[in-house]
């Protein structure tokens, strides 16, 4: 059994050929059948070379499609932030201006409390003179 893959192996896939050996093939007995006299087969290098390539390169367009899909998804993350930002800092100040006013309101009519508990505070001080007076 070869240690390297031959020729008709290397056009299958990788799932196909388990730590380089072809399943494909079933030796009868576990003893390796390889001559050490015997030259090696050669072996296609540029072949592997090219595929390297072509696998890197269909990865590398494969990588950029998902980097232009992050970056759409991250640009519609953007518009959804920053119009979720403008509505929420609008809603504040609205919240804002109601409680403001809540509270002039309030200070408005305690300070005519105010105004009232003096009034009767004075009207008893005059009533408290002219009865003894």
């Amino acid at each position: 059994m070869d240690h390297f893959p031959s020729p008709s192996a290397r056009k299958r896939s990788h799932g196909d050929m388990v730590a380089g050996h072809d399943r494909s093939t079933t030796p009868t007995d576990n003893k390796p059948d390889l001559d050490p006299s015997a030259a090696l087969e050669p072996y296609d290098w540029e072949d592997v070379a090219q595929r390297y390539h072509a696998d890197i390169q269909e990865l590398r367009s494969r990588e950029d499609e998902i980097l232009a899909h992050y970056s759409d998804l991250l640009g519609f993350f953007s518009l959804w932030v920053n119009a979720s930002r403008t509505h929420e800092v609008d809603r504040t100040f609205n919240r804002l201006r109601t409680r403001t006013t809540h509270v002039q309101y309030s200070e408005e009519e305690l300070e005519e409390k105010r105004q009232h508990y003096i009034r009767v505070v004075n009207a008893f001080e005059s009533a408290l003179k002219l009865l003894n007076a």
